[in-house]
């Protein structure tokens, strides 16, 4: 091992193997992926790289803050056409249980026309289902006033229809979501979901 560094996978390597472009030195097994970069007018080593942990599977790495993704769909590694803005939420454990909402990063997600519409339609369906549980939630509580249930009950009932109604919408968006976040920490956020075609576009992440 050398004592210089590729500034896209951060691996050491001797001088004699690293490239240089303009002030950036870089692997021959990055070399595309610097210049894609720079064509795109992306910062060289921002990341995302690819990385895998023990039973989370499969992860991107990314920098938390300002942060652009190249222009290739996350889903299946095609031209991204279309781009979607989400807040990246995630909450340890001893945190959820005070918020529900957690941690949270807005990006700018890239995916191509056909994941773009798939997009789309998991959004409305989302809708109709939270619809679906408050419907079933209100009819509920009618039959229960009209058996002369007490009220205490009644409030018990309608407070576990609406976690019912928020805790579906939740399980629909980790069925399909662009990206789930699994970790943050002071300087990256993990996430699962990118297409294994977008995943294997990337090098690995050292930390």
């Amino acid at each position: 091992m050398g004592d210089h560094q590729c500034i896209e996978c951060r691996g050491n390597f001797s001088a004699d193997e690293l490239l240089s472009y303009g002030e950036h030195t870089v692997c021959p097994q990055c070399k595309e992926r610097l210049l894609d970069k720079l064509k795109q007018g992306l910062p060289a080593g921002a990341g995302p790289w690819s990385h895998r942990r023990m039973f989370n599977g499969p992860l991107i790495v990314f920098p938390r803050g300002r942060f652009r993704f190249p222009s290739r769909c996350l889903k299946c590694n095609a031209p991204a056409t279309h781009s979607v803005n989400r807040v990246l939420r995630w909450s340890p454990s001893f945190h959820f249980v005070a918020s529900m909402d957690g941690f949270g990063q807005l990006a700018r997600l890239p995916l191509c026309d056909e994941h773009q519409k798939r997009c789309e339609k998991f959004y409305r369906w989302r809708y109709l289902v939270v619809a679906a549980v408050v419907i079933l939630a209100g009819t509920t509580v009618i039959v229960l006033i009209d058996s002369g249930l007490r009220f205490r009950h009644i409030v018990i009932v309608m407070f576990g229809a609406i976690n019912a109604a928020i805790f579906s919408c939740r399980a629909l968006m980790g069925w399909w979501n662009v990206l789930r976040v699994k970790r943050m920490d002071d300087d990256y956020i993990y996430a699962e979901g990118a297409g294994r075609a977008y995943r294997e576009s990337l090098v690995s992440f050292r930390k």
